[in-house]
């Protein structure tokens, strides 16, 4: 990921943000995100915890974005973002079997990442980039990286209900709820 575009910034001893980082040895913005996109996907013991991210070596892209926006307090031009996009086994390798297992091609997702002026930075998968963008359906800015969890979930499902209508899908907004839990734990192997 080319970071050119993205601010960088000291941390500061007494945040205790960036103390998490700090105890690492990780004194700058743009080395902690590098460092926590390389952590392993998969989801941390208590989502309400997001510190868990560095203590458990892992994260989603609520966990590690909800993160690295609160390590960004302060910097209101870096936005915490969901989105709602189409994942599929071309922007999102390792759900395909899954998917089609179900009958599906596509399942709504809802992501987290930064943006800073109109770019988006995404820290979610070590080693890859998501390709998620190009089939983004809508997406809002989180004001306050602590209410993430309670807006995310609310908002991911009424517009998976939407698409189950609209698209006709067979299955109820459980059974569907259910595919894409199966194609998160297959993104985690």
């Amino acid at each position: 990921m080319n970071l050119q575009h993205f601010p960088d910034f000291n941390l500061v001893p007494g945040n205790p943000w960036h103390a998490l980082f700090m105890e690492k040895g990780i004194t700058r913005f743009q080395d902690a995100c590098r460092y926590v996109s390389q952590l392993k996907y998969g989801r941390i013991s208590d989502v309400h915890q997001p510190a868990l991210v560095i203590h458990e070596q892992r994260g989603t892209c609520s966990s590690k974005h909800q993160l690295l926006a609160l390590l960004a307090t302060g910097y209101p031009d870096i936005q915490l973002m969901v989105g709602i996009y189409l994942m599929q086994e071309n922007n999102t390798p390792g759900v395909g079997n899954v998917l089609s297992a179900h009958g599906l091609a596509e399942i709504p997702e809802a992501h987290c990442y930064l943006e800073y002026h109109n770019e988006v930075f995404d820290f979610t998968m070590p080693h890859k980039q998501l390709e998620f963008q190009s089939t983004l359906q809508l997406s809002k800015v989180i004001e306050n990286p602590l209410t993430l969890l309670q807006y995310k979930t609310a908002f991911h499902k009424a517009y998976l209900h939407e698409w189950i209508q609209s698209r006709q899908i067979p299955f109820t907004a459980d059974a569907t709820w259910q595919i894409r839990e199966k194609c998160i734990a297959a993104l985690s192997m």
